[in-house]
């Protein structure tokens, strides 16, 4: 059911930071329990820091636009989390997303604003 209701609800649910906060706690206790469920958690995951990043990067250029910094940080810090909980297991889903997880950790590793993100994304790498 948590991640149903994380696919049912879209990347601009109101109580999305807390329920990644509690899908990455999940993930990181059951470590290659979650196996089964890894891939979409991760892809998902890689798809809302890219695009928060991508909305950071419009709000820069001086849009009005709606960017959320804690977005990213859940997201990296779920990323984390899967790496942390499934070891070596994990390395498959890095291949499989080199390209995407090496943008979003260089947008974040060199993110001015936020320390929160840099630390996430650091605690990733």
């Amino acid at each position: 059911p948590l991640l149903q209701k994380w696919e049912a609800g879209g990347d601009s649910q109101p109580d999305l930071y807390q329920l990644l906060e509690c899908v990455t706690s999940v993930a990181m206790g059951v470590g290659l329990g979650a196996q089964d469920y890894a891939a979409p958690m991760f892809t998902r995951a890689l798809q809302l820091a890219r695009h928060q990043l991508s909305l950071r990067a419009a709000a820069a250029r001086g849009g009005d636009v709606a960017y959320e910094a804690d977005h990213v940080i859940c997201a990296l810090d779920l990323l984390s989390g899967l790496a942390d909980g499934m070891a070596a297991g994990v390395e498959a889903l890095v291949s499989a997303n080199a390209a995407a997880l090496r943008e979003v950790l260089l947008a974040s590793c060199s993110d001015p604003q936020s320390p929160g993100i840099r630390r996430s994304a650091f605690a990733l790498v």
